[in-house]
Formats: structure tokens, C-alpha cells, sequence
């Protein structure tokens, strides 16, 4: 049952409003426009009918006073009034109310009029709430778009970002070389005897590993440098603005923390190393050609010594340390 608020001076024309409408609709009172406010704001009635001539707040300035409330404006007015001048109409239009009817009314199209105007409002409220549905699901689309979208470029067992996500980086890092005319340098690593892990102590134990070593290499480079899972135990490192000296000097760190780092899988102890193959691009490389370059650098040095850093375009072993599992 919808809630309107009957607002007129006169008791004589509300009780006649309410005779044609209360077994239909739940009628609320007022008599003057405070009071017409403040029983708005208090029961949010669905459909307001408002008198223009009252002593005080006539009806134009209590409908803009309901206008003007963000939580009041969306109620219907009808204005229900004696004042017949073409003027007092269109007031009543700019002041916000949805509709005019002149006094003395029928009581068939007072019934017609407030049942449009529900519907319409009933319409509006359904409209609004779809909207605000349609809002919520795009908002949580685009929440779970962002999700799958980091989750396509994320190793799921180190939480580096992986192979697709480390090729736009550094295809972006070429386009900023040609722009600047600048250098970097690629660093790939390969884990020593990481099968030997698998087959010892299981895949459990190998995961283990690799997260160890992606937090060693983290440590090392830094947050100005990128680190990614570049497939099994292999990883590549870019260093934007790097030159050979540099690299070398980094990929060292990175063997030599590897070296130290304990490796602790239930109860038993092991350690192991890491051979890296270091290159420097400049504005004119050819990135599939270097990256061939450097995985025959790193093939190398898993022939020459394992753990070991490799200058790719040379073969030279830069260092070398023995050890392992």
C-alpha cells in the first residue's frame, strides 16, 4: 500500500482527498509546510499531494524545499489547487511538481493520475536498482578482469612475473633505447642440477627451491631492475641502463648469494648454484638475435664449470666458483 502525504490548510478538503483514496492508499496529513517537511523527511511518503494557497510556506516553495533535499526529490508532487491561472501552472512545473489538478477535482482522474505516477516512480526505483545492479557487476567484471589479467602474467609457483609478462617489458625497454639512444643488460639464469632436486626430494621440494632462489635474486637486484621466471628453472633478469661492468658485477652477487644460501627441505640440508649469462643491448639490438646470443652464452657455461657468470658475446667465464649439490 503506497504512503501520500495529503498537504492543505484546509481539514474540510483533506478529509475529501482521504474519503476517494484510503482504501487504497495509506493517507498522512499536514496542514502547514513545516510540517508537510518534516513528515516527508520522517515517513518518505511514495506520492505528495500539495495545496499552493496556504498561510506561511505556500506550496511552490515547500515543492522546492522538497527538491532541493537529494533524499527528498525524487518523491512525486501533484499539486491539487483552486489557483486556476495559467501562471500558478506553469509555477508549479518550475518549482518540480509532476503534475496539476484544478479543485474542484474528480475523484476517477485524481485515482488515474497518482496511479501514473506511482508506476512511473515504481518504474524509476527498478530502473535504478538495475542500474546499480549493472554497476556492481561491472565493478566486480573489472575486479576479477585485473585478477586474471595479473594472474596471466604471473608464475603461480614464485609469484614473478613470467615469460609473456618479461617479453612486453622488454619490448618496451627496446622501444625506450631507440628513443634515448641508452643500453641495458639482459641476465639469464639457469639452476644448477635442479633435475638432481626433482629426483632427490620431489617436485614439493623443487617448488620450494625455486621460490628461495627468486626471494635471493630479489634481495639482489632491487626494485629498479626486473626479475622474472623465464620457464622451468631458468630466469631472466633485466637491468635498464646497465652496461657490461655493471652486469657482470650483479650477476656475481646473484651466484654468489645463491652459493650461500642454505637450502632446508624436512630436516635434511643442501645447497646449490646458479650459472647466469650477461649481455648489454644498445638502441640498434635485435632482441630475438640477443636473446639467442645470451641462451648460448649460458650453454657455456653449463659445459665449461656450472656456477659461473658468462659474457655472452665472448664466452668468457667472467667468475666461477666451485660447489653444489
Amino acid at each position: 500500500m503506497a504512503k501520500i502525504l495529503v498537504v492543505d490548510d484546509s481539514p474540510v478538503e483533506i478529509k475529501i482527498v482521504r474519503n476517494f483514496l484510503q482504501d487504497r492508499h495509506e493517507i498522512i496529513e499536514a496542514q502547514e509546510g513545516n510540517r508537510a517537511l518534516e513528515l516527508a523527511a520522517a515517513c518518505r511518503p511514495d506520492l505528495i499531494l500539495l495545496d499552493i494557497i496556504m498561510p506561511g510556506l505556500d506550496g511552490f516553495s515547500i515543492c522546492r524545499a522538497l527538491k532541493s533535499r537529494s533524499d527528498l526529490a525524487d518523491i512525486p508532487v501533484i499539486f491539487i489547487t483552486s489557483a486556476t491561472q495559467i501562471r500558478d501552472v506553469v509555477e508549479g512545473f518550475r518549482s518540480g511538481g509532476q503534475d496539476y489538478i484544478i479543485k474542484p477535482f474528480y475523484a476517477l482522474e485524481l485515482q488515474a493520475r497518482i496511479k501514473v505516477h506511482l508506476e512511473l516512480r515504481q518504474s524509476q526505483k527498478t530502473l535504478q536498482q538495475y542500474i546499480l545492479q549493472m554497476e556492481q557487476k561491472n565493478e566486480e567484471l573489472e575486479k576479477m578482469m585485473e585478477k586474471l589479467e595479473i594472474s596471466a602474467k604471473t608464475d603461480y609457483v614464485t609469484g614473478l612475473v613470467n615469460r609473456r609478462s618479461m617479453m612486453e617489458t622488454m619490448q618496451q625497454e627496446m622501444e625506450r633505447l631507440k628513443r634515448e639512444a641508452g643500453q641495458c643488460a639482459l641476465i639469464l639464469g639457469d639452476i644448477d642440477n635442479f633435475k638432481q632436486v626433482n629426483d632427490t626430494y620431489g617436485h614439493e621440494c623443487g617448488d620450494m627451491v625455486l621460490k628461495t632462489v627468486s626471494a635471493c635474486m630479489r634481495s639482489v637486484l632491487g626494485s629498479q631492475n626486473y626479475l622474472s621466471r623465464w620457464g622451468g628453472e631458468e630466469f631472466l633478469m633485466l637491468l635498464p641502463g646497465a652496461g657490461l661492468t655493471e652486469a657482470k658485477q650483479r650477476a656475481e652477487q646473484v651466484r654468489a648469494a645463491i652459493a650461500k644460501q642454505v637450502f632446508l627441505y624436512r630436516g635434511r640440508e643442501f645447497s646449490l648454484t646458479i650459472t647466469l649469462s650477461v649481455i648489454v643491448l644498445a638502441a640498434d639490438s635485435e632482441l630475438d638475435e640477443s636473446m639467442r646470443v645470451l641462451d648460448n652464452g649460458l650453454y657455456l657455461g653449463k659445459r665449461c664449470s656450472k656456477n659461473c657468470v658468462v659474457d655472452s658475446r665472448d664466452g668468457g667465464v667472467c667468475s666461477r666458483e666451485q660447489g653444489g649439490l
